[in-house]
């Protein structure tokens, strides 16, 4: 949207409508349908490139983007907040395994919030991790 490449990504396709939302798109000519499957199987690549999935918090929900760090608003925000974790709600909280860390980095560069440090071992700043 800057006129930039994405840093994480080379594709369009991270956002859906679902429902109503996705028929006024089809409408307006906007997007293109998916099946199930197709919907679930670009779900699993975009977390794969390490996108973040977001939803609306609504009983029905209408969208989830597979979100980077570089090019999403709402990241962008979030990682310009000193503790995006008090503005945000998640039920999981990632952890690393200090007997099996070898410092690779993957984690470090695969992290949209950078809340990813390599180090020996690698450390995780909670208060940033979404």
């Amino acid at each position: 949207m800057r006129g930039e490449e994405c840093k994480v990504s080379e594709g369009l396709e991270y956002c859906m409508t679902l429902e109503n939302s996705a028929q006024k798109c089809l409408d307006n000519g906007i997007g293109r349908e998916l099946t199930k499957e197709e919907d679930l199987a670009k779900l699993r690549e975009n977390q794969d490139m390490g996108l973040v999935l977001q939803c609306d918090t609504t009983q029905d929900i209408d969208f989830i983007c597979s979100c980077c760090g570089c090019c999403c608003g709402m990241l962008s925000i979030l990682k310009s907040i000193p503790h995006p974790l008090d503005f945000w709600y998640t039920p999981f909280k990632a952890e690393l395994n200090p007997d099996v860390c070898v410092s690779c980095g993957i984690c470090e560069d695969k992290c949209q919030m950078e809340a990813i440090k390599v180090s020996s071992p690698a450390v995780i700043q909670e208060s940033k991790c979404i």
